[in-house]
């Protein structure tokens, strides 16, 4: 199981070759996807950013149907909400929606597989994946 970042699904939305790659290699190898709820907030907010909202929402939806989706539980949120205050004690914060990913993946012992890993490999604990290649 692994849990998509955001970036991976813009990615795939924008045809970057390495978040297409690692998708295919997830189907490939049957692993289970889940996808963080506050994902699909973060993917509705730049959609209604876009120039053109329509068929910016049908460009990756298919990567979400028959998804996983992971809400935001108590559990979770505790988590998200002391890795946002301990990164920002040390002065190294993130955007509280990858300390939400992140924490319900830390919740649910899934690694996170991202575009952007300078932000997640911050997080104690954390089992960051990329797609050059997957590890």
């Amino acid at each position: 199981m692994v849990v998509l970042d955001t970036s991976i699904i813009i990615g795939m939305r924008r045809k970057d070759p390495r978040a297409i790659a690692a998708w295919q290699r997830l189907r490939q190898e049957r692993t289970p996807v889940t996808i963080a709820s506050v994902t699909i907030f973060k993917l509705a907010a730049g959609t209604a950013r876009s120039k053109t909202p329509d068929t910016e929402a049908m460009r990756g939806n298919d990567i979400l149907q028959g998804q996983v989706i992971r809400d935001l539980d108590a559990q979770a949120a505790a988590q998200a909400g002391a890795i946002h205050g301990t990164l920002l004690t040390k002065g190294t914060p993130i955007g509280i929606p990858d300390c939400m990913i992140a924490g319900m993946a830390l919740h649910h012992h899934e690694p996170v597989l991202t575009l952007n890993p300078k932000d997640f490999t911050r997080i104690p604990g954390l089992v960051v994946h990329t797609p050059e290649p997957l590890r």
